[in-house]
């Protein structure tokens, strides 16, 4: 149960980072303690259900992807939260553009494979 509540706690803090939030932040979000979520990342904390389900729509994640701590690329991860970030800060000019370049290269990876 310890590895568990360790993978759970750094999965919650790469998540928080992602957002580029403080433990503070997470913690208004959720509606729980700062103390809480840093018991919880540290691995330290045993989460109620309720807990959990505040802290995935504090990070706008569903349980599932909450509790989704096998080990992943963390750097992987890191970017897709970057990417979706920029995504989301887009024009729709940029977003058409983007949205084509997406098309193109998947065009191009076909071609090749």
């Amino acid at each position: 149960m310890e590895k568990l509540n360790k993978n759970l706690g750094n999965r919650i803090k790469t998540l928080r980072k992602m957002k580029g939030w403080t433990q503070e932040n997470l913690a208004e979000q959720a509606k729980v303690s700062i103390q809480h979520v840093g018991e919880i990342e540290r691995g330290d904390g045993n989460p109620t259900l309720q807990s959990l389900e505040r802290l995935s729509l504090g990070l706008g994640v569903t349980a599932a992807q909450l509790l989704e701590v096998e080990p992943r690329d963390q750097a992987v991860e890191m970017q897709r939260g970057q990417i979706i970030d920029v995504v989301k800060a887009m024009s729709e000019t940029e977003l058409r553009l983007l949205m084509r370049i997406i098309e193109l290269t998947r065009e191009l990876s076909m071609q090749k494979g």
